[in-house]
């Protein structure tokens, strides 16, 4: 059945209503007073679930399969799934909303892509941009209530791992106005891995925009040099402003080894070593690194492997390459979509690296709506040829 624009457009705002709630609910869930409990979430959670569900089941056709790294993101999520239901079965989870939320990723990647197809391209991004701009509105009037470095706040990721949607808009004035908020809200936070994500996402999206799409070398060097600028006289102001500590936070990497992430990679990869034979293979079940070892491991190829199994280790390696694969065509297509593209896998791989992508539905509902519009604006660009 075809689906239509009207259907298009409200099904998509009912589902971006639920999950401005739902990323709320994430963004404040350490504070006290925070807007939304846990149990606001999960029923949140569940209504996203069945809403795109039923969405999916009432219009089936999909054409996503041809894209290789799409393939094996359903298989690593249909194995990781299995060995998760498997594992509950003897070690019942928590938290039973996982069962659902854990699919959301998944949900989100068809849904986008089928609407995107639909609908016109600009419109789906204001769309979400206006949820991102809602957030961060909420963010600042709680912000200036509660100073958020005191809290281990995930807005700051959340705000990055969008920030691939906002490098679409055209209009330079809007895309630079929200870089500087999106900057901000990360440098007051003082967490290091969505600082460095932010630097070379933008980094790498005027590098590949000016160097090896528009193959003007002379400005993507120019560029190179003053966005550094800008952003180092940025960070100084706010840092004196504010009186915000970043600068000590990276100095302290060599004696906290990022908050310990160097002790973490350690006993995770001992755990990993002394498991089974059965275990190396299909791994301990969900969030056991975190269980095993007090903390999750930080690094998405250790967690997947203590956690999954190898087997779920090597599809989520051949994912990776072929999304970089993805990119490259882009490139070779020279189309305008390419730089987002090459943003949204560096933020993704230094994310993976220090902290959690794949391994947390929160994150990564937001890389998957981005690649499933991608993908539906690609196609409906080649066609227009």
């Amino acid at each position: 059945m075809r689906i239509s624009k009207k259907y298009s457009f409200v099904i998509l705002f009912i589902v971006l209503f639920l999950l401005y709630f739902f990323f709320e609910s994430i963004m404040f869930e350490e504070i006290i007073a925070g807007p939304i409990s846990y149990d606001t979430y999960s029923i949140i959670s569940a209504s996203l679930f069945i809403v795109l569900m039923l969405h999916i089941v009432y219009f089936p056709k999909v054409r996503l399969m041809k894209v290789p790294f799409v393939r094996n993101y359903m298989t690593l999520t249909v194995i990781s799934y299995s060995i998760m239901v498997f594992y509950s079965l003897f070690n019942p989870l928590d938290s039973k909303i996982t069962y659902m939320s854990f699919l959301l990723p998944l949900f989100f990647l068809i849904f986008i892509y089928q609407i995107s197809m639909v609908l016109d391209g600009k419109t789906v991004n204001y769309l979400i941009l206006l949820l991102v701009c809602l957030l961060a509105i909420n963010y600042f009037k709680v912000y200036s209530v509660n100073h958020f470095s005191n809290w281990r706040t995930m807005a700051p990721y959340i705000f990055l791992f969008f920030m691939p949607f906002l490098l679409t808009v055209e209009k330079k004035i809007i895309k630079y106005i929200g870089i500087f908020i999106i900057f901000v809200i990360i440098a007051i936070s003082i967490k290091r891995t969505a600082f460095l994500g932010f630097t070379l996402g933008v980094i790498t999206y005027f590098g590949v925009d000016k160097v090896l799409i528009k193959k003007n070398k002379a400005i993507g060097v120019f560029l190179f040099a003053l966005i550094i600028s800008i952003l180092l006289i940025l960070i100084l102001y706010i840092i004196e402003t504010y009186n915000i500590e970043i600068i000590d936070r990276f100095k302290e990497i060599e004696e906290d080894g990022g908050s310990g992430r160097d002790v973490v990679f350690m006993e995770t990869l001992i755990l990993i070593i002394k498991s089974s034979l059965p275990e190396i293979a299909f791994g301990h079940g969900f969030d056991m690194v975190a269980n095993n070892n007090a903390v999750s491991a930080h690094n998405e190829f250790l967690e997947i492997t203590y956690d999954y199994g190898i087997i779920s280790l090597f599809i989520f390696i051949v994912f990776i390459v072929n999304l970089i694969n993805y990119l490259y065509k882009l490139i070779k297509l020279k189309s305008k979509y390419a730089p987002q593209m090459a943003a949204s896998i560096i933020i993704f791989l230094i994310s993976s690296t220090f902290s959690h992508t794949y391994l947390y539905t929160k994150h990564m509902i937001i890389f998957t709506l981005f690649w499933g519009y991608v993908i539906a604006c690609v196609k409906k660009e080649q066609s227009n040829f």
